[in-house]
């Protein structure tokens, strides 16, 4: 596999190279010594262009031959000013590779964005818009309009990515927050039916003791623990969030003060459910 060979032995070959043309930068101050290196140079931006010739560019891959377009930059860049026609080949090959890599980038983060897109928690959608991020930071920039249009195109998409994967999740967690505290109204509803003097409740799959209780009050108190105690506030939606206030305010309203500290207290012990939270909805 040629980009086997490219990411193992012409990244040490260019490390090795950078590191001799260093040396003879900063002892012997002697540019007459560059075109030495110039034959090893061209062989190994040639050997970037191959690139186009891999028939499956992942991110992996990408990122490999990005990197190695930047170790390479940066020796190109030391035979900045000298006269010869391999310079202009050198430029040329180096120029080729980034017009492949620019190609092949959009498409790259398109396919990040479609797994984020059907991430089942939120922590899965971030984690391919992160790879998304750094797909995009590591193109190789040219210093060209082109680049700097296509970049700044890329950075807006992420963003506009990022709001739209958050607002999704967010509103999954907001529709089952309001499906569970639409089924208080369920236990209320059996409580009339029953005259609320059960000393048990089960609807679908709400299952709670009531024993020692006999006032409707009672029972609607443990419903909006139960229902209500594994909601974040804090994911929720303004609509769905100002319901849930409501429905905690209503039922401290009439409570006396050790009542209410009692309820807080159990309230705050439920352990909520966040956005990465893997099971049923």
């Amino acid at each position: 596999m040629g980009f086997v060979f490219l990411g193992c032995g012409t990244r040490q070959r260019l490390e090795s190279l950078q590191t001799d043309m260093e040396v003879i930068m900063e002892k012997e101050h002697n540019r007459d010594l560059l075109p030495r290196y110039m034959p090893d140079i061209i062989r190994l931006t040639e050997s970037l262009s191959r690139i186009e010739q891999e028939p499956h560019i992942n991110d992996s891959i990408y990122h490999h031959y990005a990197a190695i377009y930047d170790t390479a930059q940066m020796i190109t860049e030391q035979f900045y000013g000298l006269s010869d026609s391999a310079v202009s080949d050198l430029h040329r090959n180096m120029s080729s590779v980034h017009q492949v890599l620019l190609s092949h980038i959009e498409r790259l983060v398109e396919v990040q964005y479609d797994a984020a897109r059907c991430g089942h928690t939120l922590k899965e959608s971030m984690n391919r818009l992160n790879r998304a991020g750094y797909l995009i930071q590591t193109l190789p920039h040219d210093g060209s309009p082109s680049t700097d249009s296509l970049l700044n195109i890329l950075s807006y998409t992420q963003e506009q990515q990022h709001l739209r994967i958050t607002n999704a999740h967010q509103a999954r967690y907001s529709l089952w927050a309001a499906r569970q505290m639409s089924r208080i109204s369920h236990v209320e509803d059996s409580l009339q039916n029953e005259g609320g003097q059960r000393p048990g409740i089960s609807i679908s799959n709400i299952h709670f003791s009531t024993q020692g209780f006999h006032r409707t009050e009672n029972y609607r108190r443990e419903a909006v623990l139960l229902l209500c105690g594994p909601i974040d506030l804090q994911y929720l939606d303004e609509k769905t969030r100002g319901v849930y206030i409501r429905i905690i305010e209503d039922m401290v309203s009439d409570m006396e003060e050790d009542e209410y500290y009692e309820f807080a207290r159990r309230l705050d012990e439920i352990t909520t459910r966040d956005m990465d939270y893997t099971g049923e909805w």
